[in-house]
């Protein structure tokens, strides 16, 4: 397995973005959107692959100790698609007692779940602050299912309030993004990042997996970044 470092000062620069709904629509002269992305190559085994979450697991404490994200807390964005809008099953479950079954959340602080009907189907969604002990479990969640699962870094008070959880799957999920079931990354940066929010988004393919975080330039700088991580 080979890890390396990758930073770039323009997200657009970095990302294929083409496909992305919301990126035909934002000002791009307005965008200030960093990534350093966290890559490991040559990953062909579960025990790689559980090495480098644990690499990232500690890069990321490492992060929140920064002085310019002092009070920072880790935030577990979680989706559940149901596509029997009648289930009595999904609504009893929600979305806490299905996470449960994947990974001890008794030291989370679990935001509302709140239950949204698209065209597409149900979505039950919510927000938890997350046990920073327990960052290796999160991140292999959000590995099997990145589509439903990411991670943000905010010192927002107000994260797991009801308004706030409906904003971030508005954005998330309906505003450029009503028929492509998975989390609009992009558009959640464009809007969460210039307040001082950190998102990570992973991604992978058949050989490689990655963990960027992407950020507003005002707040963080990739210079800055690239001192402090160790990859």
């Amino acid at each position: 397995m080979k890890t390396y470092l990758e930073l770039c000062e323009n997200l657009c620069d970095y990302l294929y973005l083409d496909d992305n709904k919301a990126f035909k629509y934002v000002d791009k002269r307005k965008l200030n959107l960093a990534v350093a992305s966290i890559n490991g190559d040559k990953i062909f085994s579960i025990s790689e692959k559980r090495q480098f979450i644990k690499m990232c697991s500690m890069e990321i404490i490492k992060l929140l100790l920064l002085p310019k994200l002092k009070g920072y807390r880790l935030y577990l964005l979680a989706n559940i698609n149901v596509y029997d809008v009648n289930s009595k099953i999904s609504d009893y479950k929600k979305v806490w007692k299905i996470v449960q079954n994947h990974i001890d959340i008794s030291n989370f602080v679990l935001g509302s779940e709140i239950k949204f009907t698209l065209e597409t189907g149900v979505n039950w969604f919510s927000i938890a602050e997350v046990n920073l002990y327990q960052i290796d479990q999160v991140l292999n969640l959000v590995s099997d299912d990145a589509k439903n699962f990411m991670l943000i870094a905010s010192k927002n008070e107000n994260m797991l309030t009801c308004d706030s959880i409906k904003e971030i799957f508005y954005y998330s999920f309906v505003e450029y993004n009503k028929k492509n079931m998975s989390i609009d990354y992009f558009n959640l940066s464009t809007k969460l990042c210039k307040k001082g929010d950190v998102i990570f988004r992973w991604g992978s393919d058949s050989e490689s997996v990655e963990l960027d975080l992407i950020f507003d330039n005002n707040h963080l700088r990739c210079k800055e970044l690239g001192e402090y991580l160790e990859i």
